[in-house]
């Protein structure tokens, strides 16, 4: 139990420290908004959708079969997590839209203090 808690407490610092040195790498929020953009556009992209429709029909048919095999309550325990996963992901684009897609950032300020200090001096 005692090193239960002390991994526990390893976890929670590394997970503390690790902010610190992506900080420190040079890259600023406007990456971050880059990698949110290239992760939107993944989610929306009509292959990946494409894809996922696929996946659900081949789920479907496996349920259906299985079931004619006499699967009972297996089946579902078997198909279910794919199935939930599956609509999850078809409804990324929608998730990602909803929570990334309308944040702006204000990025530049340091240039507006320089101007606004040069400009009283």
């Amino acid at each position: 139990m005692k090193s239960k808690k002390l991994f526990i407490a390893a976890l929670i610092f590394v997970l503390c420290a690790i902010p610190m040195f992506a900080a420190s790498s040079g890259e600023s929020i406007v990456e971050l908004d880059n990698w949110a953009d290239k992760i939107l556009e993944l989610f929306q992209s009509s292959w990946i959708k494409a894809i996922l429709l696929v996946a659900l029909i081949v789920e479907a048919i496996g349920m259906v079969l299985a079931g004619q095999q006499g699967g009972g309550g297996q089946m579902i325990k078997k198909f279910a997590p794919w199935i939930i996963g599956t609509i999850i992901l078809l409804s990324a684009s929608s998730i990602c839209s909803y929570f990334l897609g309308d944040l702006k950032f204000e990025v530049a300020i340091t240039p507006v203090i320089q101007s606004v200090t040069s400009m009283t001096v």
